[in-house]
């Protein structure tokens, strides 16, 4: 003996939606059980400078670089870095851009700060 249900339109799309919802709900929680979805891996952070140590006429220029890195390094944290240097008369740092250049001889460090994951690079300067 089979039984019938009858249902309207919109019930029926609400029973599939749940069905859907329940379906998507199943499969995120067996990816993040499987490690497929990360929302960061920053127990074991590490970090990428560039150049570690930097030695320049007046006048000339490079870019700093900072990079953190999460899961043993083996990926690549999202961070807003900011900029600065420990004497601003022997360097002029851009402060979101890490453009570094020289302005009187003399030795400083420049500083890499994220916002997020907090300071995390010092590059000794001397400027010649």
């Amino acid at each position: 003996m089979a039984i019938k249900m009858r249902c309207s339109s919109a019930m029926s799309r609400r029973i599939r939606y749940a069905f859907l919802l329940v379906a998507v709900l199943s499969v995120a929680g067996s990816a993040a059980g499987c490690g497929l979805i990360t929302t960061g891996c920053d127990a074991d952070l590490r970090m990428r400078v560039s150049p570690t140590e930097k030695t320049l006429a007046v006048g000339e220029s490079f870019t700093a670089k900072l990079q953190f890195l999460g899961c043993g390094g083996t990926r690549s944290l999202s961070d807003v870095i900011i900029w600065a240097a420990t004497d601003t008369a022997v360097v002029r740092v851009h402060p979101t851009s890490g453009l570094v250049t020289g302005r009187l001889a003399g030795q400083t460090q420049v500083i890499g700060s994220g916002k997020t994951y907090g300071t995390g690079a010092l590059i000794p300067v001397t400027v010649r």
